[in-house]
């Protein structure tokens, strides 16, 4: 039987040691992406010597003014050194940020690309894709990766925006992954107000140079019990705010993928800047479709909100590393509460089970369930071990 929690795993502050006059003209630090370096690379690199390099949308939300950001460490829950601001060439666009890393070491040399949207709050935002050499400047490809066209959605997409990279094992062979949300509506009176689902593409790794796959629909956005619905808004019980973003797929094994993502919870009035929350979902093929079950961190203001995720894989200490944007309680004009990064970690051992009940229920046609209060630091037995009797894990 699954342990009740007592409390969801904790996160604490990242120490950010800003460059001079950053910190006055771009407080805010969100959308971390960061990258493991390897020893052979950081250990010859006289100017960034750290074994991890991350790159955050750097600016105020008061105005949406962003730029890109990079940080350096040697530990992921110790100081970050904010290092020369990254130069991109060839890439523009009104809301051009949230920055997904991909690095490679071959032969001796770095190899870095970047993935980044061009806009989110408006219509015709496209996924662009740079390379670099140093991880400092990126040359943008003439073309975009991802458009609205490249997707051949259910519902027509206006704009896709907010790509995440990762690298996850498919039938015993090792793929790039890459997630992204395509906006399918978005109220013109006030643009903070989206909808939209989940997509992914793969490309296999190796010699062969694979192009990446079409894109593919793996978790809807009427899927996420706890994320915000327009039927909530007509029931006259929540204030719509967004869709689900920011997600990441790590492949535990072949049957198990992991989803980490921004939903929005449903609040009222009165709650701007309460409702985000990272969630957890899970499939049992990289292709999902995928069951959001849990959502692991509650922020350290009662009145604040989380979200926008990065991970690494601790394997040896069976660990998941989060690395996340949060903020405490806004005033009126949004002011008063700017983003910042916090790091958490939840025990791997702990999402099986979970995972597995979660798929179990949907392929059964059960209602989904909130699992979160069943994160906990003990171990948890396999509901495989009920599911073969026909009978549900007591969850209650």
């Amino acid at each position: 039987m699954l342990r009740t929690a007592t409390s969801r795993p904790g996160t604490t502050p990242l120490l950010l040691n800003r460059l001079p006059g950053e910190a006055a003209c771009r407080p805010e630090q969100k959308d971390p992406s960061f990258i493991e370096r390897v020893r052979e690379d950081y250990l010859s690199d006289p100017v960034t010597p750290y074994r991890y390099i991350g790159y955050t949308s750097s600016g105020e939300s008061v105005n949406q003014r962003w730029k890109l950001a990079r940080y350096g460490t040697n530990d992921l829950r110790g100081a970050w050194q904010e290092l020369e601001s990254p130069t991109l060439i060839g890439l523009s666009g009104p809301q051009l940020c949230a920055p997904a890393l991909q690095y490679e070491f071959e032969d001796g040399q770095p190899r870095y690309s970047l993935y980044i949207q061009t806009a989110c709050f408006e219509p015709g935002g496209v996924i662009m894709e740079a390379d670099s050499t140093d991880g400092v400047t990126f040359w943008g490809r003439p073309e975009p990766l991802v458009t609205k066209a490249s997707v051949q959605a259910r519902r027509p997409l206006i704009g896709v925006y907010d790509p995440s990279y990762s690298r996850v094992t498919v039938e015993g062979r090792m793929h790039d992954c890459l997630t992204f949300t395509g906006i399918t509506r978005m109220n013109p009176r006030s643009p903070h107000e989206a909808m939209g689902d989940i997509y992914l593409m793969l490309r296999e790794r190796g010699p062969s140079r694979a192009g990446w796959s079409e894109p593919r629909l793996v978790l809807e956005m009427r899927d996420i019990m706890f994320h915000n619905q327009p039927r909530h808004v007509k029931e006259g019980w929540c204030v719509y705010e967004w869709c689900p973003e920011g997600t990441q797929v790590i492949g535990l094994d072949d049957r198990h993928y992991l989803m980490v993502g921004v939903c929005f919870l449903p609040k009222g009035e009165g709650c701007d800047g309460e409702r985000q929350r990272v969630f957890f979902a899970a499939a049992d093929h990289i292709h999902g479709p995928f069951v959001a079950f849990a959502r692991p961190f509650e922020p350290a203001d009662e009145r604040g909100e989380n979200g926008h995720p990065d991970t690494v894989v601790d394997w040896e200490n069976q660990v998941l590393e989060v690395i996340l944007q949060e903020r405490g309680r806004r005033l009126p004009d949004g002011r008063g509460a700017p983003w910042g990064l916090r790091h958490g970690q939840v025990d791997l051992q702990l999402f099986r089970p979970l995972m597995d009940e979660a798929i179990w229920r949907r392929r059964h046609g059960l209602p989904d369930e909130d699992l979160t209060r069943h994160l906990c630091d003990g171990t948890c037995s396999t509901p495989i071990t009920r599911m073969a009797t026909g009978d549900l894990l007591p969850l209650r």
